[in-house]
């Protein structure tokens, strides 16, 4: 080695001699935890060790969110609160990730000059590359200090699989087209693969994720008319799976062979949580979405058709630019149309370089609040009505978690969450329950 490469080494940050430590906070929705999910992988396999305690990490991991205001002001406060924690340790490494950098990198560049690597929302699958790059350059013998290492087989009850990424459409208040680009969809083979393996490794129930997971088309058909509802079909022939939950899917694509599907597969779950933002055929119109109130009450009349126990979920934007009284009562009336189980309420939230930002944001924020209450009340109220309306009957009831000795919890097919009292129960096994009564919206109950 000559004099200069001696130097250069010398300057290089010393890494200390033992398994580093590191920890994730995820922003955001389900794709993001899954994100963050597919990159702890490779931390694990890099032969780092998960702590909660931040002070006791080499790395930290932040995941960003960018789809309202609110998520970038907390990612940003978070990533300003870690400067101490970087300065305190020249070896640490700060990583931070996600739709948020691939929407603001220049400002992150900026206000976290800190930060060791920045990866956007589209460049996630090349993270291991990225990561290991980044640690070769820093630290020069990394990969003397972590040993590749192996997953150790303890894995969650309910794992997650990404089967595709980034969206087509181009509603006018959303920037994920913009941060996670047009849909691209992972190969048939690599998504049936990854469901075993991970069942294999323990897991029980598989989430199938996607900005609008129900349009998935793979680059490898088997046949041209192969689509969501085959990969459905065959996910219910694996072994040792015993539930397939989904999000989020699209109106557009509840169609007669989904809703049959759905039905048919006795693995895929009697819950569907199907955004609809708005009861007012304006607003839809004015948000570009590609369905009317009336469409969509036909998709919930399709999916009960065959699905009679179905639970139904959604999203809703109060607010949004120009939304008078009148049609948020429209939405109002939705509610109680459709029958929901629950929905989401948000305020809606101006984002640079979407289509709405353009528009006067001209509901005041009072106004906004009062919306998201009574909604939220009214959404309230009828999960309730839903819930006492299941006393009395059998569920089946996936044990997920446990809370002492015999205080045991899980959800039901249509994604009701479940207390149970009795000692001795395994979890990731199916038990018939009779449920007794509700607190709030948990059921509570007994095993037949």
């Amino acid at each position: 080695m000559g004099t200069r490469e001696m130097e250069e080494k010398s300057k290089q940050p010393e890494i200390k001699e033992r398994k580093l430590k590191y920890t994730i906070k995820t922003f955001g929705c389900q794709m993001n935890v899954a994100d963050s999910a597919e990159m702890e992988a490779h931390l694990i396999k890099r032969g780092f060790i998960f702590t909660p305690e931040r002070e006791g990490a080499d790395l930290i991991l932040v995941n960003t969110c960018t789809i309202r205001e609110m998520a970038d002001h907390k990612a940003f406060s978070f990533v300003g609160k870690l400067k101490p924690w970087k300065e305190a340790d020249a070896s640490r490494v700060l990583v931070v990730t996600g739709c948020g950098v691939e929407r603001d990198r220049k400002k992150f560049q900026k206000r976290f000059p800190y930060v060791d690597l920045l990866v956007g929302a589209k460049d996630i699958q090349s993270f291991p590359e990225l990561l290991d790059r980044h640690l070769k350059n820093r630290f020069g013998r990394f990969d003397d200090i972590v040993p590749a290492g192996i997953l150790d087989g303890n894995v969650e009850m309910s794992q997650m699989v990404t089967i595709m990424r980034g969206c087509n459409y181009n509603c006018t208040y959303c920037v994920v087209p913009t941060v996670r680009g047009r849909e691209i969809y992972e190969p048939r083979e690599k998504i049936l693969g990854e469901v075993r393996e991970k069942v294999a490794q323990g897991a029980r129930e598989i989430w199938l994720l996607g900005q609008t997971v129900n349009s998935y088309k793979p680059p490898d058909p088997p046949t041209d008319d192969y689509d969501f509802s085959d990969l459905l079909t065959e996910l219910d022939q694996v072994e040792g799976l015993k539930r397939i939950r989904f999000a989020s899917p699209h109106p557009f694509y509840v169609t007669e062979k989904f809703a049959r599907t759905m039905a048919a597969c006795s693995k895929v779950c009697e819950h569907i949580h199907l955004p609809v933002q708005s009861g007012s055929n304006r607003i839809l119109s004015a948000m570009k979405r590609n369905y009317t109130r009336e469409t969509f009450l036909a998709a919930l009349d399709l999916l009960r058709k065959h699905v009679p126990n179905i639970s139904i979920t959604t999203d809703f934007i109060v607010g949004f630019p120009g939304e008078t009284e009148k049609e948020f009562k429209e939405t109002l009336s939705l509610v109680e149309a459709a029958g929901l189980d629950s929905s989401f309420c948000f305020k809606y939230s101006p984002r640079p370089g979407t289509p709405a930002w353009e528009l006067k944001d001209d509901v005041p924020n009072d106004e906004k609040n009062r919306r998201v209450n009574l909604l939220l009340e009214l959404t309230e109220k009828e999960g309730r009505e839903k819930a006492r309306a299941l006393v009395g009957s059998h569920q089946e009831v996936l044990i997920s978690e446990s809370k002492g000795e015999d205080i045991f919890r899980g959800k039901t097919k249509s994604s009701w969450r479940v207390r149970i009292k009795k000692p001795g129960l395994i979890l990731g096994e199916v038990y018939e329950v009779g449920i007794k009564s509700t607190h709030s919206r948990e059921l509570h109950g007994e095993l037949v």
